[in-house]
């Protein structure tokens, strides 16, 4: 393959050396395609017309130096040639651009070196225009890494903000939760918390918490429960997953709460255990509506105990009473058995009231609205609550002179005083005094009541309860009359008791207030509007000279032999033709064969086998007109569940005197279809 010539430039004045130079060429056959220049001028003519490879100049020139042509091919590789050994022009020759020096001799013999510096020269070059283009590239490859830096460095600094807003956002989200959360190494040691966890929990700042387990800390985190809290933490950590179990925990407030701890480990970048995460989740609430589920279940309990023992013990009492009066009425004025009989007839009547206060107290008494005088029913109670309250209380009754009556159900009001009475009671445990008083008053002369306002224009009555007790401060005196709310200590009290008592005083129309001071005492207010034009008579409901004789055929069905005898006794002394049974499949037996003649059923609710409002449907069958008075000794609830719709007209509450019986039969019988 022949070789590639290199194109280059002699810039020689002198002719014998330029001759020297091409015999040179020629006897080494070296590969120069050269071109001479005599001149600076000639030379500098040449560089703009050629492409040159190399440029070999003498030093010393007739129109210039070598510097005038080396100012010109400062791209291009270049030996300077000079017959002065100047040690000072070769460092200014190589400082200006030149890539060798060569210095003449007079023999020639640095014509011999002049290929090599060439080669030199090119090799130079060539390894110059190399490591340019390297460089150009390593620069190239710095501006794109500098680029790809830079964008990285810039999507790291956002990922760091998204980061930052992220980890903010996840603090404030876990301050917000109300439930305590922490985060612990596997040491136990805390490394994070929530506001509810550090205030709640050790009411310490979070600052003071992270970097400590629970043995370091400082609060109300007993050495028993770190204890607990550590074994379980360790064992989560041995068996990495989740953990959950309830524990007491005395809070930073000195209050024990139930907590259920729910826990779980999570693992680092490689997968590996790195920690574990915990929330707690308060259950006092929820054990507190437990215990008053339970404690309202064993009240219907005592209620349902209650109610059936007044059944069996109203039926021994409508008996007792009911015979007294059959007796009274059989005996003459002046009679010595009078007395004897009516001890029998006010004790049976007292035992109906203790009866009826002992279902005022489970709240098991039937709604019967009456006819009421507030002094004579407080009077009446006064034994029971001297009883109630104890010796180491006084109690005073300031009955007013004056006061009108209302209309409300004596058991309930009867509950209502008790359950102050009660209250009043546990609010002086050392000992105090007590005053229940009563007083008239008109709307003019009412105080304000806001919203209230007096539903009633006209008299009412004030019942005012007044203890010198521990009282209450603000936040319990606007509580006092929510459902379960209680000061007392745990199973001491249901929480019922006061808002029975605005319960009861709200449905007879009335209005409650309290106030109270803590060392000062309570005292609660009742208004009840008065019952104008309202009389009480003899016997609730009976109306003084009415005829309540009769001839009708009443069908009386009972399953107690001595309540259906009394019943039968009464009816058939105010003229009624009786058919009676105990039994409500053979009564209605007997309804079905005198259908014609039989004006009124008169029956027990509950009997076995069929009760009375099922028997009273069997009978509307056939006759939708029947009339049905349904007697019972159990609470108003009981008969209710019992489908009895039409209360208290067509119901007569156990135990009764011959009166009431006599007066529901002839209301009953004079009602049109």
């Amino acid at each position: 393959m022949k070789e590639k010539k290199i194109r280059l430039l002699l810039v020689e004045d002198d002719k014998i050396d330029r001759m020297a130079f091409e015999r040179l060429v020629m006897k080494e056959d070296l590969p120069y395609d050269y071109v001479v220049a005599g001149s600076i001028r000639e030379a500098h003519e040449l560089l703009e017309s050629h492409d040159f490879e190399v440029v070999v100049t003498d030093y010393m020139l007739g129109d210039g130096t070598a510097f005038d042509v080396l100012d010109r091919i400062k791209d291009l590789p270049s030996v300077v040639v000079t017959g002065t050994g100047d040690e000072e022009v070769a460092v200014k020759a190589i400082k200006s651009g030149a890539y060798d020096y060569l210095i003449k001799d007079p023999q020639g013999n640095h014509l011999k070196l002049l290929p090599v510096a060439v080669n030199k020269a090119m090799a130079k070059k060539s390894t110059e225009a190399e490591l340019e283009r390297h460089r150009e590239r390593l620069e190239e490859l710095v501006a794109e890494r500098t680029a790809e830096l830079q964008h990285e460095i810039a999507e790291r600094r956002k990922a760091e903000e998204e980061l930052k807003r992220n980890l903010a956002f996840l603090e404030i989200l876990l301050d917000t939760i109300p439930s305590p959360v922490f985060h612990k190494d596997l040491k136990g040691v805390y490394q994070g918390c929530n506001d509810a966890f550090a205030n709640l929990i050790l009411g310490l700042p979070k600052e003071e918490i992270l970097g400590r387990s629970l043995f370091d800390l400082p609060g109300s985190i007993s050495r028993e429960l770190a204890d607990i809290s550590h074994s379980q933490d360790m064992a989560l950590v041995q068996n990495p997953g989740t953990q959950s179990y309830e524990a007491r925990v005395r809070c930073a407030d000195g209050v024990e709460r139930d907590f259920f701890f729910s826990k779980a480990t999570f693992n680092d970048s490689r997968g590996r255990p790195a920690g574990l995460v915990g929330i707690m989740a308060d259950l006092s609430e929820r054990k507190e509506l437990e215990e008053q589920l339970l404690q309202a279940q064993k009240m219907e309990a005592v209620g349902t105990l209650a109610g059936g023992v007044a059944h069996d013990f109203n039926n021994l009492l409508t008996v007792i009473i009911g015979n007294a009066h059959i007796a009274l009425m059989g005996l003459e004025e002046g009679d010595p058995a009078r007395e004897e009989i009516a001890d029998i007839k006010d004790a049976g009547e007292k035992a109906a009231a203790l009866t009826r206060q002992l279902l005022a107290f489970s709240r098991k008494q039937v709604t019967r609205p009456e006819i009421l005088d507030l002094n004579n029913l407080i009077t009446g109670l006064e034994k029971m609550l001297g009883r109630l309250i104890g010796e180491h209380i006084e109690m005073d009754i300031l009955p007013g002179s004056k006061c009108p009556l209302v209309k409300a159900d004596p058991g309930h009001m009867e509950q209502v005083l008790m359950n102050l009475i009660v209250n009043a009671r546990d609010a002086m445990p050392e000992g105090g005094k007590l005053v229940i008083e009563t007083t008239d008053m008109d709307t003019e002369t009412a105080p304000p009541f806001g919203p209230d306002n007096l539903p009633h224009n006209g008299p009412w009555v004030m019942l005012i309860v007044h203890d010198n007790g521990l009282g209450m401060d603000d936040e319990t005196r606007q509580r006092v009359f929510e459902p379960f709310f209680t000061t007392k200590e745990r199973g001491k009290g249901t929480g019922l008791g006061m808002s029975t008592v605005y319960g009861i005083v709200k449905q007879a129309g009335g209005i409650i207030r309290v106030s109270s001071k803590p060392g000062q005492g309570t005292e609660f207010k009742l208004y009840f509007p008065g019952a104008e034009g309202e009389t009480q008579s003899e016997e609730a409901g009976i109306e003084p000279g009415r005829d309540l004789t009769g001839s009708e055929t009443v069908l009386i069905v009972e399953d107690d032999p001595n309540v259906r005898d009394m019943a039968r006794k009464i009816l058939k002394k105010k003229g009624y033709r009786v058919i009676e049974t105990g039994d409500p499949r053979k009564a209605l037996k007997l309804w079905e064969q005198n259908m014609d003649t039989i004006k009124l059923v008169l029956t027990d609710v509950i009997m076995p086998g069929m009760g009375g409002p099922k028997l009273a449907e069997q009978m509307r069958k056939q006759d939708p007109g029947t009339k049905v008075i349904f007697m019972s000794g159990y609470t108003e609830d009981a008969v209710a569940r019992h489908d009895i719709q039409e209360e208290g007209e067509d119901f007569l509450q156990k135990p009764f005197t011959p009166k009431a019986l006599a007066k529901k039969v002839r209301e009953m019988l004079d009602r049109e279809n």
